[in-house]
């Protein structure tokens, strides 16, 4: 996989850098980016139960996914996001239409369905705008999945385009990485996962 070289001073240059570079994919790149990286989860993912997310910003459309894998028999979760602590709270759905429109205007479960308890057997799919080959990701500000998978202790899984991956990204303390990448090239195993 080819790694961007760009050096970044903080993590606004970063936001801003991949901001543009993912505005720049035409809608037919995006959909045979978007076909490759499902192809790319399908082989990669096994997992009793998969966390997703919803994707936005022009985010890989993982939804395909998540559709595939509800038929297979495969329990998928997605989070509502606690504004007020900024955390994520995973719940089980049985189809995308029992989402709705939540905080931030992203499509999340209804308050009464069945919420995760963890320890499980699952993998959490990450977005982000951007990964480095630590694993460390650049998001939109918030930490939400940072302070999850802090806590959660899960597998998780960065899932972008190969075009939002680079060397090094800006990182803090209470940033998070994550174990795997996969974009639509291949999966690339992190050389760190610890919060740092």
């Amino acid at each position: 996989m080819q790694l961007s070289r760009t050096e970044f001073s903080d993590k606004s240059e970063a936001r801003k850098h991949f901001r543009q570079i993912r505005a720049s994919l035409s809608d037919t790149q995006r959909a045979e980016l978007d076909k490759e990286i499902f192809e790319q989860l399908k082989k990669q993912v096994t997992a009793d139960t998969v966390l997703l997310f919803y994707p936005v910003k022009g985010e890989p459309n993982v939804l395909p996914f998540a559709e595939y894998l509800l038929k297979s028999g495969v329990r998928v979760a997605f989070p509502i996001s606690l504004t007020q602590s900024c955390e994520l709270d995973f719940r089980y759905v049985r189809s995308l239409d029992e989402l709705h429109e939540g905080a931030y205007g992203i499509p999340e479960p209804q308050d009464d369905a069945e919420r995760i308890e963890f320890p499980c057997d699952c993998i959490c799919l990450v977005p982000a705008l951007a990964f480095d080959m630590r694993g460390s990701r650049i998001g939109y500000g918030k930490g939400y999945y940072d302070r999850f998978l802090a806590v959660a202790k899960v597998r998780s899984i960065g899932v972008a385009y190969s075009v939002c991956t680079c060397y090094t990204l800006p990182s803090n303390k209470t940033d998070f990485c994550v174990d795997t990448i996969i974009t639509e090239k291949g999966v690339m195993r992190t050389n760190e996962k610890q919060s740092r």
